[in-house]
């Protein structure tokens, strides 16, 4: 086993319910570091970034088409019908939601910064051209050994960071769904605090924020149920 394999998670994440050896526990949820089995990333905190990277196209998408969604015009219920023929000179065009727009660059332009810095580090060959598609495609495929590299707890915060302000301007994650009835199969854990987030595919403990795919999860789910019945 490698000192990288033995390392603490650098994003500082902690196991649920498992602490160092001077803590007393009163009031602390967990502070036994989670081990990096993914270069200097623990298990959730890797496919977290995997995650982002693969809804960041989509998200720059949606953000485009979502640029004039402020300037949406409602109509009185009583007033004329509007005309369904206009010409060009007839009205000036939808003004931009500016913060969608500085956001959605903002994403686009991460993702190429990223991957330029790491075709000069490790002197491979980008995407013949950037676009966000081609950029996260190209990092997805590198995450083993970016995973490696002490910069990647500031690209997931900054990735992470985006997202969120994406998602506040432009909202696309329905609710989140409960799943109740079966415990999370985390270490140390077990409690019946299961749900997916709204976009997502994978579920994730509430509580100890373990993150299971949806294969697993199903696997799991039909372990759970065949234990009840017998």
């Amino acid at each position: 086993m490698t000192a990288t394999e033995t390392r603490a998670c650098i994003n500082g994440c902690s196991l649920y319910r498992q602490h160092l050896t001077d803590c007393t526990g009163d009031g602390c949820r967990g502070c036994l570091p989670t081990r990096a089995r993914h270069g200097l990333l623990c298990d959730n905190c890797y496919r977290r970034l995997e995650l982002m990277l693969t809804d960041a196209p989509i998200v720059h998408r949606w953000l485009g088409g979502n640029m004039a969604a402020s300037t949406t015009q409602h109509l009185d219920p009583d007033g004329p019908a509007p005309s369904r023929h206009r010409t060009k000179g007839d009205e000036s065009p939808a003004p931009l939601n500016v913060g969608i727009l500085d956001t959605r660059q903002l994403l686009a332009d991460r993702l190429a910064i990223w991957v330029d810095h790491h075709c000069e580090e490790v002197k491979v060959t980008g995407p013949d051209e950037h676009t966000p598609a081609n950029d996260a495609a190209h990092l997805i495929r590198w995450l083993p050994s970016i995973a490696c590299w002490d910069i990647v707890s500031d690209w997931m915060e900054e990735l992470a960071e985006t997202m969120r302000d994406a998602h506040q301007l432009a909202p696309w994650r329905p609710i989140t769904r409960r799943i109740p009835g079966i415990p999370c199969p985390g270490e140390n854990c077990g409690e019946t605090n299961l749900a997916i987030y709204g976009g997502d595919t994978d579920v994730t403990c509430l509580s100890c924020r373990t993150t299971i795919n949806e294969r697993a999860f199903g696997l799991w789910e039909q372990i759970v149920l065949n234990r009840e019945a017998s």
